[in-house]
């Protein structure tokens, strides 16, 4: 270790009172023969309370007056076999206040909240129409097909009217889960909704690809609750049998709720 930085361990030992009373009496004599050194100890004794005291908005107005009261640092003459060195004290004293500044003014001045229901924006994409025709009664069916145009056209709510006309017991996973993605598209209305309808989709569905899953956890964030949702995106991450442009998403939504 330098002599100078040694010299800063002893000052932090002083004013911390962990010297033994020999060393404590050996550093004593030496501030009373080095003024540079009792100056930097005293510059020192400023900047450890507030450390302790944590960065509360009247101590970054002090700090910015005391910043405005340091000297400029300034390189002495020095004796040779002295290692202090005047400009080192207040330099270094000088950058610790602009440290403490600025952690003041991040302190005093958070970043807004992290809105994660806004994620929902940024990454639900309603699931396409792919589904085929099914085989179920001539009206039902005309109701159901008609429910899909609608949705392909992004009409949603004439979609979900269509959706309404056929009986729960009825309606196919497939169906559940369009009918979730139109609650979703409708956002923030329907949220309980959306919720529920993905819910059915997810108790019918014999094999999970992590698709109706990761509507499921939009549904949740969309209603406020990504204590719920945060399980699903992992189980989504974790499944081998997910799709992978799914995990993908799943993994950016969880890292952007974890603030990662």
């Amino acid at each position: 270790m330098r002599p100078a930085l040694e010299d800063i361990a002893l000052i932090e030992a002083y004013i911390n009172k962990q010297l033994t009373p020999d060393e404590r009496q050996a550093f004593e004599q030496r501030l009373e023969k080095d003024a540079d050194l009792k100056q930097a100890t005293k510059d020192f004794q400023l900047l450890f309370p507030l450390l302790e005291k944590g960065f509360r908005a009247q101590n970054l107005a002090y700090l910015k007056a005391l910043d405005a009261e340091l000297p400029e640092p300034k390189l002495l003459q020095v004796k040779k076999g002295t290692a202090w060195k005047r400009w080192l004290g207040l330099g270094l004293a000088a950058s610790l206040i602009a440290v403490l500044i600025a952690f003041a003014t991040i302190y005093n001045n958070p970043k807004p909240p992290f809105d994660v229901v806004a994620q929902v924006d940024t990454y639900f994409e309603p699931y396409p129409n792919i589904t085929t025709s099914r085989s179920i009664d001539s009206t039902l069916k005309k109701a159901y097909e008609a429910g899909l145009e609608a949705y392909t056209k992004e009409q949603y709510e004439l979609a979900l009217k269509y959706w309404q006309q056929v009986p729960d017991s009825a309606i196919s996973w497939q169906q559940w889960r369009y009918m979730g993605n139109a609650y979703l598209a409708l956002r923030p209305s329907y949220a309980t909704q959306a919720i529920e309808a993905l819910q059915q989709a997810q108790a019918q569905e014999s094999v999970q690809n992590g698709i109706t899953q990761w509507y499921l956890a939009l549904a949740y964030v969309n209603n406020k609750e990504p204590e719920k949702a945060e399980p699903i995106l992992q189980a989504i991450i974790n499944n081998p049998d997910t799709d992978r442009a799914y995990a993908q998403k799943a993994q950016k939504l969880l890292n952007a709720m974890l603030n990662l």
